[in-house]
């Protein structure tokens, strides 16, 4: 702990010379410690946080010319960090910055280009761009360049290169990259052929970084035997860490785990828990599969009528045969919800439409024809 102490001292110190340092040569008049005393100031690193002085500092440096300067002011601008949002600010000092080669300037170009921020729509324009900045190395724009090609957006659609550029995003640790990749190969997509193993792959690294759907997805190809021996402890482990973040799939997945005792032990309850964060989040089959366990009652857990009904109600409204069918039942026989016939019929027709076979059984026979 003294160790640590000490060391913490020693970085404190280093940070207030740094800061003296660069603010006697920005003081006179030094492009790139004027630049570099703005990033401290911005990121509060060895000062207190002010990006008051940080677009003061950056600003004098961007007056000279200096790129990275010009770049981070054009990001202040574009996203409204200290200073009033102003994309066509933002513009200006990108478009200075590109064309003198600073990556992530132009990087922030072809996303202004991209969205049409301040300026009109362009796809060919910020394929350029990106194209620019991912020739040197900047990972994200790597990202982006791939999935332009894979979209076919500022240029002609090319898987292959659009994976290439992922690749390259992905060896450089972009979890987004390596998670798309693994989508790429758990689907199979024009000339990629499937390969659950390179997907499984992919999905690890990026679910090693914490990205909730790569940890989802990892945990499902356990479960499924895919491009791994099957193991449902794995797999509920992995699962967990992307419901932990609040994935509603995941949420759905680790219930129904808890639900039929696969990968943990078997507990009605936790798998309602479970249910519930996703179903609050609006994921239809956890609302529909809470209705179920209400209406049918589980292990250590009572039939409750009219919770079921709230469920349902909540998966019928948005249009889910299935739950409009027991919703409708329920309202026909007056379970869980006061009886009426009008409201169950009218439930029971919109599933029946939809072609669900219960519905148009018991439709046909507890409703008056029309």
């Amino acid at each position: 702990m003294r160790a640590e102490a000490k060391n913490n001292s020693n970085a404190a110190e280093n940070n207030k010379s740094s800061v003296e340092q660069l603010t006697k040569a920005a003081q006179q008049g030094e492009a790139e410690a004027q630049s570099m005393l703005g990033l401290m100031y911005f990121e509060g690193r060895g000062v207190p946080q002010d990006y008051k002085k940080a677009l003061e500092w950056f600003s004098k440096a961007a007056m000279q010319g200096f790129a990275p300067a010009q770049g981070k002011l054009g990001s202040m601008h574009m996203n409204g960090r200290g200073v009033p949002q102003d994309e066509k600010k933002a513009l200006e000092w990108l478009t200075k910055a590109a064309v003198q080669g600073f990556a992530p300037a132009q990087s922030n170009l072809a996303l202004m280009y991209s969205n049409g921020l301040g300026i009109a729509q362009d796809d060919k324009l910020a394929f350029e761009w990106y194209s620019q900045a991912a020739s040197q190395g900047l990972s994200e724009a790597q990202f982006n360049l791939g999935h332009m090609y894979l979209n076919g957006h500022g240029t002609p659609k090319d898987s292959k290169k659009g994976v290439e550029w992922l690749e390259k995003a992905a060896n450089q640790g972009n979890r987004r990259a390596q998670f798309n990749l693994g989508e790429i190969y758990y689907t199979g997509r024009e000339s990629i052929p499937q390969d659950y193993k390179k997907a499984f792959e992919c999905f690890s690294k990026a679910a090693q970084q914490g990205e909730a759907e790569a940890q989802s997805m990892l945990g499902l190809m356990y479960g499924e035997a895919q491009g791994v021996s099957q193991n449902y402890e794995a797999a509920a482990q992995w699962i967990e860490k992307a419901a932990a973040q609040g994935f509603a799939p995941a949420q759905y997945n680790l219930g129904a785990m808890y639900a039929f005792g696969r990968g943990v032990a078997q507990s009605s309850p936790t798998a309602v828990q479970w249910f519930e964060k996703a179903a609050a989040q609006g994921f239809l089959q956890a609302q529909i599969n809470l209705g179920m366990l209400y209406y049918h009652g589980a292990p250590l857990m009572a039939q409750d009528y009219k919770k079921a009904a709230q469920w349902f109600e909540k998966a019928a409204a948005q249009a889910f045969a299935p739950a409009q069918y027991y919703l409708g039942e329920m309202h026909l026989h007056g379970k869980g919800v006061p009886q009426n016939q009008k409201k169950g019929c009218a439930l029971l027709n919109a599933s029946a439409q939809q072609g669900f076979p219960q519905a148009m059984e018991l439709h046909s026979k507890a409703c008056p024809k029309q």
